[in-house]
């Protein structure tokens, strides 16, 4: 049966291109026509940041080949390696939905401005990070800063993520609009190559477009089926960029010896609180050396929404007096 044909039969596109609505546990969710030849969009890093941005608004996510170069790849690799292996993998809490969400077989190394030097150094300096940044979050909303970041090691058996959308970590998503200003960008970065194999990123395109309606307490992407979804398989060093509003998951592991190792970067606006605690995790001594970007990125100084008089702030000697720097 073709996919335009069974997926108007489940009500979520029609074939004369009407939006569907129905309500799923408690919440009204419209859904549009997809777009069933639907292919992201692929840019170098030298690409203008507008293209990218309008691209990833557009189809819900694209690709930025070569993101970054082979030389930082290797080194960011290099420096991980012996952190990872020293992680156990799976969720230590309890909570079955995040034990799920996590991965049985999955670990997940936090805190790399620690582990790497290369990242703090290079890669949240990257001049094409930033701009991308500024253009997708800060032209509309002012300053903007690192939600968080980290390696996501899928392990070889793993099973499938539950399909998600990153902006539910912060409730006002759920009463914001498709057409409402992007409140983060989550840049996915491939360590190594991933395949449809070893799990790479599966995205729905057109979810982007999903509205939300309801107070029901089961706010989720269960409206769509994993059938649904597009793998995007990454050579090391490109980067998968997405927003707040895509579904998307980690795809299974179907390997029996390769695992999938991708860094992820959620960039959010400095309206939104982070969900890394970087300030209280990253050594005193490593902050110091951190550039004056850097320090703004991780929470180390005081930031700027628009129409905002300042947010994280505090008297300068004062902030001085306890960092030491």
């Amino acid at each position: 049966m073709p996919h335009a044909l069974r997926l108007a039969q489940r009500g979520i596109v029609g074939l004369e291109g009407v939006t569907r609505c129905g309500r799923l546990n408690g919440i009204l969710s419209c859904r549009p026509g997809l777009n069933l030849d639907a292919r992201f969009s692929r840019f170098s890093r030298a690409a203008s940041p507008r293209d990218i941005i309008t691209a990833q608004k557009g189809d819900g996510a694209c690709i930025i080949e070569g993101f970054l170069t082979p030389e930082i790849t290797k080194r960011l690799n290099k420096d991980i390696t012996a952190p990872l292996l020293n992680l156990r993998p799976g969720h230590r809490g309890t909570d079955p939905d995040l034990q799920d969400l996590h991965g049985e077989n999955t670990k997940r190394l936090y805190n790399l401005a620690s582990h790497s030097r290369t990242w703090r150094e290079d890669i949240i300096n990257d001049v094409a990070f930033h701009a991308i940044c500024h253009e997708g979050l800060g032209k509309q909303q002012g300053d903007y800063w690192l939600s968080m970041a980290h390696v996501i090691e899928i392990g070889p058996g793993s099973l499938a993520q539950p399909l998600h959308v990153d902006g539910a970590q912060w409730w006002p998503f759920w009463n914001m609009s498709p057409g409402d200003p992007e409140i983060m960008l989550n840049f996915l970065v491939a360590v190594e190559d991933t395949t449809v194999e070893n799990g790479a990123t599966r995205v729905i395109p057109g979810s982007q477009r999903l509205s939300y309606r309801g107070d029901g307490e089961e706010q989720s992407a269960a409206s769509w089926e994993e059938d649904d979804a597009v793998a995007v398989p990454l050579k090391a060093g490109d980067c998968l960029l997405i927003g707040s509003r895509v579904v998307h998951q980690g795809g299974a592991n179907i390997t029996t010896d390769s695992h999938r190792k991708v860094m992820t970067m959620t960039v959010v606006s400095s309206c939104f609180t982070p969900e890394e605690a970087f300030p209280l995790l990253i050594e005193r001594e490593v902050a110091r050396t951190l550039s004056d970007r850097a320090k703004k990125l991780l929470g180390y100084k005081e930031v700027t929404p628009f129409g905002s008089a300042g947010l994280w702030t505090g008297p300068a000697e004062d902030r001085a007096k306890v960092l030491g720097f």
